[in-house]
């Protein structure tokens, strides 16, 4: 939720023009192009967790390997996530919040991205990831 707010929202701007002048400039100059960068569903093409992940951005088609990151357990290739991914000093990285995309429903979260970043809101996600795991959690609760 706070990943949401922080991007979504707006806040992350917020903070930048306020306390932006404190923070190291390369560190600032880094933040600053991370609010270009909006979160997307991606493809885990190849997966080395000591060494590298591939992953395919489903919107733009690109190839972005992720060295250093660490994944939750169970994520596998061919896996769907949402995430946003940033460049860093070396490579890039996943920042924030990083959940699971059933198969199927890849464009429904490509478009319910689209509506919280027109509408400066991280709620049509929240919303869409509540609803989710309710209906997780009932199929779970009726064999």
């Amino acid at each position: 939720t706070m990943d949401l707010v922080l991007s979504e929202g707006g806040y992350l701007s917020g903070f930048l023009d306020t306390f932006g002048v404190l923070l190291p400039e390369d560190e600032r100059i880094l933040a600053e192009s991370w609010q270009e960068i909006h979160r997307s569903v991606y493809e885990i093409m190849e997966m080395d967790p000591r060494a590298s992940v591939t992953l395919h951005d489903l919107r733009t088609g690109d190839l972005l390997i992720l060295t250093g990151t660490t994944f939750p357990r169970g994520a596998h290739s061919g896996q769907l996530i949402c995430a946003r991914v940033v460049p860093d000093s070396v490579g890039h990285q996943i920042v924030g919040g990083v959940f699971e995309v059933p198969e199927g429903t890849e464009h429904t979260v490509l478009n319910l991205l689209d509506t919280a970043r027109s509408q400066n809101r991280g709620t049509p996600i929240a919303e869409w990831l509540a609803k989710l795991e309710r209906s997780s959690t009932d199929s779970d609760d009726h064999p």
